[in-house]
């Protein structure tokens, strides 16, 4: 039983980084921004590279988390520390990425920045 509830809430914890990133990316997409609104790009790309990020890690998690339940037959009993440990891994991580791309200005829609699909409205 223990092992359908981890399971089932490393797919809620994937799940809700793939709609951030989907949610980030139809942002980015669909939102024309003027020009001047740089703040606006840096913060969908910092959200669209954290959620992306996270999405990863969950992902590896999923994978490591049914390789102990198959490979090792272990149902582990403390799978709340790893639980734990995932957690911290996968939005520690990307935070970390964030803030530093964030604390160096490398986020926005300049060529020399990482654009993640922010789009400007040319007349403005």
């Amino acid at each position: 039983a223990d092992l359908r509830s981890t399971s089932r809430r490393l797919l809620v914890y994937l799940s809700i980084t793939d709609f951030g990133t989907a949610l980030a990316n139809s942002i980015g997409m669909f939102d024309h921004l003027p020009k001047s609104a740089s703040t606006g790009c840096e913060i969908q790309a910092g959200f669209a590279i954290f959620f992306s990020v996270s999405s990863y890690f969950w992902t590896v998690h999923v994978a490591f988390f049914i390789y102990l339940a198959i490979a090792r037959e272990r149902r582990d009993p403390n799978s709340r520390a790893l639980l734990w440990t995932f957690h911290l891994l996968a939005w520690g991580i990307p935070l970390v990425i964030v803030t530093t791309a964030a604390a160096l200005s490398v986020l926005g829609s300049d060529a020399k920045k990482f654009n993640v699909s922010c789009k400007y409205d040319e007349n403005n």
